[in-house]
């Protein structure tokens, strides 16, 4: 049996085809034209075939000696000559193959082009040649035209190409080369030298890179121009036949012109005459005066205050000489307004005549405004006005003021900081206003919203309209509430405590997003600046300080009792979300014990924010810190020695005296500046290891660190080949990791993102990541991370990457979280052995990037990416009965190749889509699952390797199926197909099975005997089968069951039927009763059922959906009736329902047992629809994910709103007939009806959780859009 299943979710276009019939006598008809058409007029083309005189005609194939009129060709065959014996004229001419034409003394005239190919050439020696049409040269080597004392004349355009080109005229001796036509180009591709040049035309010119040297002489021809600009003319050559010169005769009569060009003649309308401007006019060898004609609209004069006059001056020639003679000219008064362009006639008898162009213009009334837009114009709420923004407004040729006059909620003046109004006059001087600046600002007092393409317009009369367009938003007003997050008690405080809290405290935001730019706090106590080293404020979106980043700069200086402040912070909280702050100090190691500190309440005037914001509340007083002595011993550096020797240590200072012992587990260590310490034992201190500036620690072979070491700026952490890394160890270097040559190895158990942490501020590479045994691990933190082997045969790693990761080798078992970049790994190859744990990829807003093909054996590979998945060469599920896979992703890229072994399952939870040609290979049982859609986009997808179920539960989309199913395959699709490309399924293929709409375009389905395509539960047979003939698009004679035409007409035009149709265009269908309605037992023979996918854990909201406001934002409501543990909820937002990227974070209410109302006003929503998930985030880290929810615009003009359980569909143009239908990932139809005259419906939903589509047919289109329960 077969089966066949296809999906596409798509406007699919209607096709049609029309075949054009010729009858036979026809078809004899047109044979014959084209029998006879190359014999009809043209020149005849002759090729030599051997070597010999041109006149002998055994060399010339077809025994005819070629003649004028007729095209040549030189060598049909390679290594020819050919010699004359007479003067030749011939018509078209090609030289190929290595060949040689020899003129041998005579005169070769071709009337038409000339072309040398390929190492061949044309000896013309002291013979003659002319070239009447073009001349070039291939760039095959040393092709072109030899000659020695002959004259080579071309009178069409010379090619002489790249690389060969210098070959294309090679001169032995005193031959010339002359270019004689008008307006030709001689275009040079490379560099060529001519020793003899003659020009015989005053039009040359050059084209091309290469340079054109003439060597020797160079014979002007007694031409008056410059024929050769862009040639180089060597200094060593001599020129000849100079116009003027003796050799010439005497000089004919010339007109001098400078300069030959005026512009820039100008007044208003209504005025004039325009300033005038001069050239200056002389001649010699003249025969007659010189005249001298202005163009209409221009008049001329003998001098600047005239008089002027339109009709012709003379120049009057005495001794055939006019010296040079100012002529001056201006635009006539009392023109038309436009363009004034023309010609100054220059002549004289026998002389070339000379022209000077002159434009102009007579200019209307004109506004010229320097901006047509000015936007960003905003304020807070309550808050106005906006700060100013300005342009420039002038004007010409005004006969009135220019009124300038603002919108409604603009507002203008000629002063930045007073006299703001609804409109201005700027007053004409003249006809001018001089170039004068406009203020504007958006007007105080307006309601929060968006004021965009507001025109601010500039008339005068006779004057084109100006505008200027404005933009700007009036924002909520952000209301900041200050209050104590578990405010620090009293307490003691050890020497040399490090990020020790001083105070914590909260800035919780609604409304509207709210920027901190500083804060201010005081501190008191007995304390003295030195008994500090610094303070350091801290921020995170939850109430945790390990997971918190630093803002602002440290406060290093000033450290005594008073006031401080934290600037420069740019911290913004988004509305409806909590920030916590943490003020920090850093203890000196011999500070005074007895000594307290404290931070001061801190109250609304020490929080500054860069924009408006109304804040309140305040932070009380954090608890008295006492110093107390460190129940550990500060051991400084005070030589470079061995960690393990006293000597290295002191107790004093850096370079006390030697203490009596090396640093304990309960000491503190400082490594000082210009001392190295060498690691040569453990480092098992539960106190702190500081590596000052200067200072350098360096790492034995396999010494264990188990401790918080700190590599300040300028300290040195030398690595050795291979490190031991303990669940304590918290290594952080303040700079790049360079280990390229380290292995590190694990010692303990994965305890989470903040155990066993290294953490470079920089980039961070490693050769190797690795566990000592069984499955231990850590994590890695850096701007970038590169891992050369992850893990190793048999034994497993857990790790954490915090950054964009490379891996070059991926042997890793165990559980692999990345977040905060993509996790690229070059090859993938797990282990055979079946004794190592599963292979789990987990991801955080992060992409999986495979570069080479993935071979996962029994590790089995599974994934759990919030991000997508990138197979860029390749995956390959590759042992028999090995674990399932299962890849979790929003979207999976594939090329190349999707294999599934035997009796193992693959589980791909994402959506699939091509990204180059795929071979889809499954051996028996090798069944490979998708839980979403399947689009090849326009690549090639091979099914002759397929022996198992290939099941998508979406859509599928097949652009170019090649290949066909083997007998024990089936090709399943639970939504619709589209089927198009080369593949043929036949009778002796595997099923398709399709549930919902199928589209078959090109492919050649041919089912036969008992092999079918199964259409589901969405439409019946009867609706594709009527009479024998499909509900489909065909070609006019397109034959269908092979048993005569079936022409589309009313019985089954699928406008009739409302879109349910097989569309055939360009397909083929060989048997009419190849699709069927599926039985209950033929069902039972395919794996038609939904697979058992992972499912998220649901939050339990009584409400979560989302509306459009009246000023077209999106606000989002959820409800809870209880909540437990619940810290804080995370709002995400995407344009297409998979890639979802996160807006906000909103606190959540702990435990609760009553009702909680949460919104979020979303100002950045997607055209069309826009789809909203929530994650929510115990104070453990467990996390939970809603349904989601959208909003939808549709291209068709018609608006989505969801509503709990029901849908509320908006149409904007209610002359329309819509159909609109709900219908299953499954292809069952929820709802199915058709509308018109009406502007607003509600639909009921489906109750059950599942992906839908939710279909509009109007005009002939069909749109397709997904929705999740």
């Amino acid at each position: 049996m077969k089966r066949i299943v296809i999906m596409k979710t798509s406007i699919v276009p209607y096709r049609f085809f029309k075949t054009v019939k010729i009858n036979f006598f026809k078809r004899v008809c047109l044979m014959a034209m084209l029998f006879v058409l190359p014999f009809v007029g043209g020149a005849a083309e002759i090729t030599s075939d051997s070597t010999g005189n041109w006149n002998n005609a055994s060399i010339w194939n077809g025994g005819i000696i070629p003649t004028a009129g007729d095209d040549v060709i030189v060598g049909s065959s390679w290594h020819q000559t050919i010699t004359l014996t007479g003067d030749v004229v011939c018509n078209n001419l090609t030289i190929q193959n290595d060949n040689t034409l020899n003129l041998n003394g005579h005169t070769l005239t071709v009337s038409g082009n000339l072309l040398i190919n390929e190492r061949s050439s044309l000896n013309v020696g002291s013979g003659n040649l002319t070239i009447e049409g073009d001349y070039s040269n291939s760039e095959g080597n040393n092709s072109g035209i030899e000659y020695t004392n002959g004259t080579v004349t071309i009178q069409g355009n010379i090619t002489t190409n790249a690389n060969w080109g210098r070959h294309a005229f090679v001169c032995d001796g005193s031959g010339w080369l002359v270019m004689s036509g008008e307006n030709k180009t001689w275009t040079a591709n490379s560099a060529i030298t001519i020793p003899y040049f003659r020009v015989g035309s005053s039009t040359l010119s050059k084209a091309g890179s290469g340079t054109i040297t003439i060597s020797n002489q160079y014979d002007h021809n007694c031409i008056t121009t410059d024929v050769i600009s862009g040639f180089t003319v060597s200094s060593a050559a001599t020129q000849i036949n100079k116009a003027g010169s003796e050799s010439c005769g005497p000089a004919g009569p010339e007109i001098v012109v400078s300069p030959t060009s005026l512009s820039n003649f100008t007044y208003c309308n209504d005025s004039g005459p325009s300033v005038a401007q001069s050239f200056t006019v002389s001649g010699t060898n003249l025969t007659d005066s010189i005249s001298i004609t202005p163009p209409a609209g221009y008049e001329i004069s003998l001098t600047s205050g005239g008089p002027y006059q339109t009709s012709s001056l003379t120049l009057t020639e005495s001794e055939g000489a006019v010296p040079a003679t100012p002529i001056y000219v201006r635009l006539q008064q009392g023109l038309s307004t436009g363009d004034k362009t023309g010609n100054i006639e220059i002549t004289s008898t026998d002389a070339d005549n000379k022209t000077v162009a002159l434009t102009g213009e007579v200019a209307g009334a004109v506004i010229t405004v320097s901006n047509a837009t000015l936007s960003g114009f905003s304020y807070c709420d309550g808050h106005g006005p906006s700060n100013w923004q300005s342009y420039t407004v002038s004007g010409v040729c005004l006969s009135e003021n220019i009124t300038i006059t603002a919108p409604t909620n603009y507002e203008i003046s000629t002063s930045s900081g007073s006299g703001y109004t609804s409109s201005l006059s700027l007053t004409q001087s003249g006809g001018n206003v001089n170039t004068t600046t406009i203020y504007v600002r958006l007007k105080a007092g307006l309601n929060a919203a968006s004021y965009n393409g507001e025109t601010i317009t500039h008339t005068s009369s006779g004057a084109t309209q100006q505008n200027v367009s404005c933009s700007g938003t009036v924002s909520p007003l952000p209301l900041v509430a200050l209050a104590s997050a578990s405010q620090v008690s009293a307490a003691n405080v050890q020497q040399y405590a490090q990020k020790h809290v001083l105070s914590a405290f909260t800035l919780a935001v609604t409304d509207a997003t709210a920027t901190v730019s500083s804060i201010a706090f005081t501190s008191s106590g007995t304390y003295d600046a030195a008994d500090i080293t610094k303070f350091q404020l801290w921020y995170n979106t939850s109430n945790s300080l390990s997971g918190a980043s630093q803002i602002g700069s440290d406060i290093t200086s000033s450290l005594g009792t008073g006031a401080h402040t934290f600037s420069s912070l740019a911290r913004s909280i988004s509305a409806g979300n909590t920030g916590y702050f943490w003020i920090t100090a850093n203890f000196a190691p011999a500070a005074t014990i007895g000594n307290t500190i404290a931070v001061s309440s801190i109250t609304t005037s020490d929080i500054t924010l860069s924009s408006c914001g109304s804040k309140s509340g305040s932070i009380t007083a954090g608890g008295t810190q006492t110093i107390i002595e460190s129940t550990g011993t500060v051991y400084y550096s005070r030589a470079s020695n061995n960690w393990n020797s006293s000597s290295t240590w002191s107790t004093e200072g850096c370079g006390g005296t030697a203490a009596s012992s090396y640093p304990g587990a309960t000491d503190i260590v400082i490594i000082c500046n210009g001392n190295i310490v060498t690691a040569n034992v453990d480092i098992t201190t539960n106190e702190s290891v500081t590596v000052q500036s200067g200072g350098t620690l360096t790492v034995s072979d396999n010494i264990e660190i188990d401790a918080v070491v700190t590599i300040e700026t300028g300290g040195t952490m030398n690595w050795p080949s291979t490190i031991e890394i303990g669940s304590n160890a918290n290594i952080t270097v303040n700079g790049n990791i360079s280990a390229g040559s380290t292995t590190i190895v694990y010692q303990d158990d994965y305890a989470g993102p903040d155990n066993g942490k290294i953490t470079a501020t920089g980039t961070m590479a490693f050769s190797r990541v690795k566990s000592s045994s069984s499955v231990k691990g850590g994590s890695l933190q850096a701007t970038s991370i590169t891992i050369g082997t992850y893990g190793e045969n048999e034994v497993g790693v857990d790790m954490a990457f915090h950054g964009p990761t490379t891996i070059s080798t991926y042997l890793g078992y165990g559980d692999t979280y990345f977040t905060n970049g993509d996790l690229t790994i070059t090859t993938y190859n797990s282990n055979n052995s079946t004794s190592v744990p599963l292979n789990e990829i987990i991801s955080h807003d992060s992409d999986l990037i495979f570069t080479n093909k993935v071979t996962a054996k029994n590790s089995s590979l599974q994934t759990n990416i919030d991000g997508n998945i990138y197979f860029n060469a390749g995956f390959e599920n590759a042992y028999t009965s090995s674990p399932d896979m299962r890849l979790i992703a929003d979207t999976i890229f594939i090329a190349t190749e999707l294999k599934g072994e035997g009796n193992t399952n693959t589980y791909l939870e994402a959506n699939v889509v091509q990204s180059g040609n795929v071979a889809i290979n499954q051996n028996s049982d090798g069944n490979i699952f998708i839980k979403n859609d399947f689009d090849s986009d326009g690549y090639e997808t091979d099914f002759n390797n397929t022996n198992a179920t290939f099941k998508i539960e979406g859509n599928s989309t097949f652009d170019n199926i090649t290949g066909h199913l083997n007998s024990s395959a089936s090709l399943i699709t639970l939504g619709n197909s589209f089927m198009g490309g080369t593949g043929t399924f036949g009778a002796n293929d595997g099923p398709i099975y399709v549930g919902g709409q199928l589209v078959i375009d090109q492919v050649q389905v041919s089912f036969q005997g008992s092999a079918y395509g199964y259409i589901g539960n969405v439409y019946a047979a009867s609706e594709f089968v009527t009479e024998g003939t499909y509900s489909g698009v065909y070609n006019d004679d397109e034959t269908v069951g092979g048993s005569g035409n079936h022409p589309r007409d009313a019985n089954n035009d699928p406008n009739e039927n409302e879109g349910k149709y097989i569309s055939i265009a360009g397909g083929q269908i060989t048997e009419a009763s190849m699709i069927k309605e599926l039985s209950e037992a033929e069902a039972a023979g395919l794996d038609i059922q939904p697979e058992s996918w992972s499912e998220p854990f649901p939050i339990e909201l009584s409400e979560f959906y989302a509306e459009i406001t009246e000023y077209s934002y999106v606000e989002i409501f959820w409800e809870t009736q209880t909540e437990t543990n619940n810290d804080f909820f995370t709002l995400y937002r995407s344009n297409n329902g998979v890639d979802f990227i996160p807006i906000a974070e909103i606190s959540g209410a702990g435990t609760s047992t009553y009702q909680n109302w949460y919104s979020y006003l979303d100002a950045s929503f997607y055209p069309g629809i826009s789809y909203y998930k929530l994650t929510q985030t115990d104070y453990d880290g467990t996390t939970s994910t809603s349904k989601t929810i959208a909003i939808y615009r549709a291209p068709n003009n018609v608006t989505y709103k969801f509503l709990g359980d029901k849908v509320q569909v908006s149409f904007a143009d209610n002359t329309k007939r819509y159909h609109v239908m709900i219908s299953g990932s499954d292809g069952k139809i929820h709802f199915s009806q058709g509308y018109q005259n009406i502007t607003e419906t509600e639909i009921a939903l489906p109750h059950e959780a599942g992906v839908y589509i939710i279909s509009t047919l109007s005009s002939n289109t069909i749109i397709n859009q997904k929705f999740v329960r």
